[in-house]
């Protein structure tokens, strides 16, 4: 499986020059490039068994008001230091367009309000059962 491509780019600087009609030779310069494919590196870990739990493990955060924004950055830093895949979700979306968002991409969606930032807790809601709990962090396990 082919994971990234690339090739050579030569002359690719002139034509983004500023200087198109002085000079191009000077522009023109050898140059190569690549890029990988993330999703085909992902489908080759897991065509290797290397990430069986990668798709379960994904949550989104999510916030009702920005002013719960900084507490949904240390929500997401803890659980990327235990190596559970969350995404913090830093759009304008409201808390309903971010649970359609993440219906079929995310496992899990934490949702984080006035209630969740009080007690220092948020709410865990299961996409697929749509079993919602309200849990410290640290209590957020896959096994």
């Amino acid at each position: 499986m082919q994971i990234c491509g690339g090739g050579r780019y030569d002359n690719l600087i002139g034509l983004f020059s500023e200087d198109k009609g002085k000079d191009v030779q000077n522009k023109n310069v050898p140059a190569v490039g690549f890029a990988y494919g993330f999703d085909r590196v992902i489908e080759a870990l897991k065509m290797q068994n290397l990430s069986p739990e990668f798709e379960n493990r994904k949550i989104l955060i999510t916030f009702v008001s920005d002013e719960f924004k900084d507490y949904c950055v240390k929500v997401v830093k803890e659980l990327r230091e235990r190596n559970i895949t969350a995404d913090l979700d830093i759009t304008d979306r409201k808390v309903r367009k971010a649970m359609e968002y993440a219906n079929n991409k995310y496992k899990y969606v934490i949702i984080v309000g006035k209630k969740e930032v009080e007690e220092n807790k948020v709410t865990l809601r299961d996409m697929e059962s749509g079993e919602q709990k309200f849990l410290g962090v640290e209590e957020i396990k896959f096994e």
